[in-house]
């Protein structure tokens, strides 16, 4: 008998955490991936960077402002 006096605050239990596990789920077009972003290859040391962060210059990809010089100094 015991059992059924429980039953009822265990089914509340279960009922409301699957509220709160519904609430705080993230809507699923916030979860959607963002749109893939370019990697570029630095002309002087082949590193990959994103393209919105590249130093672009004459065509060529850098990755830094210190390799734009060293980039330019060679093309000289």
């Amino acid at each position: 008998m015991g059992i059924i006096k429980v039953l009822p605050f265990v089914l509340l239990a279960v009922g409301m955490f699957l509220v709160f596990k519904k609430i705080r789920q993230v809507p699923s077009e916030m979860t959607t991936k963002s749109p893939s972003r370019k990697m570029l290859g630095c002309c002087v040391c082949e590193t990959h960077i994103p393209e919105r962060e590249a130093i672009m210059y004459r065509d060529k990809v850098y990755c830094s402002e210190a390799h734009l010089k060293q980039g330019l100094g060679e093309d000289e």
